[in-house]
């Protein structure tokens, strides 16, 4: 399972299945400064008996893709999602959103990716739930 977020905590004690940390952004850290990555690997594969993740044999690859100030490019996820393929990803989680559906390689990226077999889930966004609130990569 790859999750591309902020990474995850490196000393976090509820996970034992972390295959790889990689980072793609221009920041020279590989932890989680803000916790978002660290809580969607949780609700993932989380090990605490006290509240598992709904996977939490599974196998974790986390990708940074966003900088501690939440920026992020897509020249970035085009080069994690190009080595998700490359080392043949099973299922790959983006708990992001955003209102830019005109991201023409963003978009033919997912489409190349799923085309890869690889199974996308993806968050819809938070700004709903009226006409024209859903977010891009889930439209």
């Amino acid at each position: 399972m790859a999750i591309f977020d902020t990474r995850i905590r490196a000393d976090h004690p509820h996970f034992r299945n972390i295959k790889e940390r990689t980072n793609w952004t221009n920041e020279d850290t590989l932890n989680d400064n803000l916790g978002h990555g660290t809580f969607v690997a949780g609700v993932i594969a989380g090990e605490d008996a006290e509240c598992l993740g709904f996977a939490p044999d599974t196998e974790i690859y986390a990708f940074r893709v966003f900088t501690d100030a939440q920026v992020s490019y897509t020249s970035w996820f085009l080069d994690a999602f190009n080595y998700a393929i490359a080392i043949n990803m099973d299922v790959l989680n983006l708990s992001i959103g955003g209102p830019d559906y005109l991201d023409l390689p963003f978009v033919e990226k997912v489409w190349e990716i799923t085309a890869n077999n690889i199974i996308m889930v993806s968050a819809i966004g938070n700004d709903g739930p009226l006409y024209g609130t859903l977010n891009n990569p889930a439209l």
